[in-house]
């Protein structure tokens, strides 16, 4: 049974060919399948009263432990008050709500085969996924009641909020999108009304050092990828001969000696811009380094 549809399940957007474990509250509980088909809420292909969607799920995709095939069996056995055997457990197409469901496509396989050998690692690994879309949800909220904030203030504030605006939203991205939490950072993030915040506060301080940006002044202007790029250009320059001007051996011209006789001598590169900086920063560094004041910062949402 093939469908293009997708839905939301609790940890994320489901599709056919996803791999899921079923949480602990439904009659098959804890239990390891693929996705075979989703049929929205409100279609005529929605078979059940549940009120969400149905979502297909053969739960024999994966190879169970034989504690875990008895596990099941002696669940059936109790929803159907007769002696059942693993194989006669109906579990090869069972209509689940989407909202009974998360996707665990991806997982590492041996965390995959922990989930398989018994009821017990599942129900925790639910447990932990379960808090951690808590968590998500939250994280959202908060990105969300922050932009709200923003739309106080006038275009000017904005721009000066601007980079306060942009960590808060790489914070968001890297949180729900990339970073791999352990179960109690999870609890600790859910301690807060706007964790979004107290991570960015964290992150925040760190961004102040632009060590990296002279490699990166320095990689383009001996690059000149921006010359072939989408940026416009000043009249009279090139896309492919920014530079061509330079003369590659540079000109002479005599310079007199301590006996005012004329020494023709090469006249070299005027130091560059970066290299005048360094040298700057050199000296600073050399003298006594006095601390800077504390910065102030607008009020925003707790």
């Amino acid at each position: 049974m093939d469908s293009p549809n997708k839905t939301q399940c609790i940890h994320g957007e489901l599709q056919p060919g996803d791999l899921v474990v079923s949480v602990p509250e439904t009659e098959y509980a804890c239990l390891i399948g693929k996705v075979i088909a989703v049929n929205p809420w409100g279609t005529p292909e929605h078979d059940t009263d549940n009120p969400a969607d149905d979502v297909h799920v053969d739960f024999t995709a994966e190879e169970y432990s034989k504690q875990r095939e008895n596990e099941i069996a002696a669940m059936f056995t109790g929803l159907y008050g007769k002696k059942m055997a693993f194989e006669d457990c109906p579990i090869d197409d069972a209509i689940m709500p989407s909202d009974s469901l998360i996707r665990i496509t991806g997982i590492e396989r041996d965390v995959l085969t922990s989930l398989l050998d018994s009821a017990d690692n599942a129900a925790v690994f639910c447990g932990s996924a379960i808090q951690q879309a808590r968590l998500f949800d939250r994280l959202d909220k908060n990105l969300s009641d922050y932009h709200e904030h923003l739309m106080g203030f006038g275009k000017q504030e904005i721009i000066d909020m601007a980079a306060r605006a942009a960590a808060m939203a790489d914070v968001h991205m890297y949180l729900t999108g990339q970073y791999a939490f352990n179960e109690g950072e999870v609890e600790y993030l859910l301690n807060f009304q706007n964790p979004l915040k107290v991570v960015t506060d964290a992150w925040e301080p760190r961004l102040a050092d632009l060590s990296d940006l002279g490699f990166t002044i320095r990689s383009e202007c001996d690059r000149q990828e921006a010359l072939r790029g989408n940026y416009a250009l000043m009249p009279g320059v090139s896309a492919d001969g920014g530079n061509r001007g330079r003369p590659e051996n540079p000109p002479t011209s005599p310079v007199p000696d301590k006996a005012g006789n004329g020494v023709e001598i090469r006249q070299g590169k005027k130091p560059s811009i970066m290299a005048q900086l360094e040298a700057a920063q050199q000296a600073i560094q050399s003298e006594k380094k006095q601390p800077k004041p504390p910065g102030a910062s607008k009020d925003e949402p707790r």
